[in-house]
């Protein structure tokens, strides 16, 4: 079900109640409550959602996952994502939601790390899970900065920390300023090696000792994952497969992080540069003041904070940076 993020809501309830099988492209929705009440709808389903976080599925990282929580590097100590991904007008204009907070009486936060580069944010996510190779890390607290470089309601700039329930620290940096060339790295750090992701298909371990592995992807594109994930699906939909690769209770900490950068930010800045992504991300520096640290007991705070950040952001003084 690849449609609209406003129109995720009602598309899976109506897949639900027909008693079909859903694959819902990410994400699967953006604010917290309707994210709930979806896996309310989820929870009486004949067979569980599927959420096409794609990555996640790749069997070379599920090998990977597996050497995690065999604790053959040690702990994770930090998560890191800096990734530039240009996004020009012509995709904001494509529709009536993008890069919007909200869109009549539907909230739909579309943004930089909620969106394009979700499938990154949500393997950060993954990596942090030590229950099995499903599992994904649980969101303790969160701080953001997040800034706009061109006049829409939502951020298109994220600066994001959060601490993860495995002890670990995670940190994204990520935009669409609408000039360079794209990209994009994951890097993940262990007491004894580091692992680097400098494409979404491969990654080298660069152990303590000196030593270097590289790993590579089965798939040479996306679209071939994308098959493989639909397939794996089909699976579980037979009962080949216990469960699908990503559910709804596996999405939570991705939705999570998404509304508590904003309840953390207060305010989305206006900015006609990018601050430095790789100082973030590397040492976590922010641009000003330490933003506040949230957890999940404020999220019930999103929608005071969405509010006033969309009543704020479009006025006059907000102007397409030259």
């Amino acid at each position: 079900m690849p449609t609209p993020i406003p129109l995720h809501a009602g598309h899976h309830k109506m897949v639900i109640d027909a008693g079909a099988g859903c694959y819902l492209e990410k994400p699967p929705s953006l604010w917290w409550p309707e994210f709930c009440a979806m896996r309310k709808v989820d929870s009486r389903a004949v067979k569980s959602t599927h959420v096409g976080f794609n990555f996640v599925g790749d069997p070379f990282r599920r090998a990977l996952k597996e050497r995690i929580i065999g604790r053959e590097f040690g702990s994770l100590l930090e998560l890191r994502l800096q990734a530039i991904w240009p996004r020009n007008q012509a995709y904001y204009e494509r529709n009536n939601w993008a890069g919007k907070i909200r869109v009549g009486d539907r909230w739909v936060l579309d943004s930089c790390i909620g969106n394009a580069l979700a499938h990154y944010v949500q393997n950060l996510l993954f990596w942090c899970g030590t229950e099995d190779v499903y599992s994904v890390g649980r969101v303790e607290a969160v701080r953001a900065w997040l800034g706009r470089t061109r006049p829409i309601e939502n951020f298109d700039t994220a600066l994001v920390e959060a601490q993860m329930a495995n002890g670990a620290t995670l940190r994204i940096g990520a935009t669409h300023i609408d000039s360079g060339s794209y990209f994009d790295q994951e890097t993940l750090v262990f007491e004894d090696a580091t692992v680097v992701f400098e494409r979404w298909n491969s990654a080298r371990i660069e152990f303590a000792n000196g030593s270097v592995e590289t790993l590579r992807s089965g798939f040479a594109d996306q679209a071939a994952l994308l098959r493989h994930n639909c397939a794996v699906y089909l699976d579980y939909l037979a009962g080949k497969v216990p469960r699908p690769i990503t559910t709804f209770d596996d999405s939570e900490s991705f939705v999570a992080l998404c509304d508590l950068a904003l309840v953390s930010s207060g305010a989305i800045e206006n900015v006609s540069a990018i601050p430095d992504l790789k100082r973030f991300v590397d040492d976590g520096r922010w641009p000003t003041a330490d933003p506040a640290t949230v957890t999940m007991e404020e999220i019930g705070r999103l929608e005071e904070i969405a509010t006033k950040v969309m009543n704020t952001g479009m006025h006059a003084n907000h102007q397409r940076p030259t």
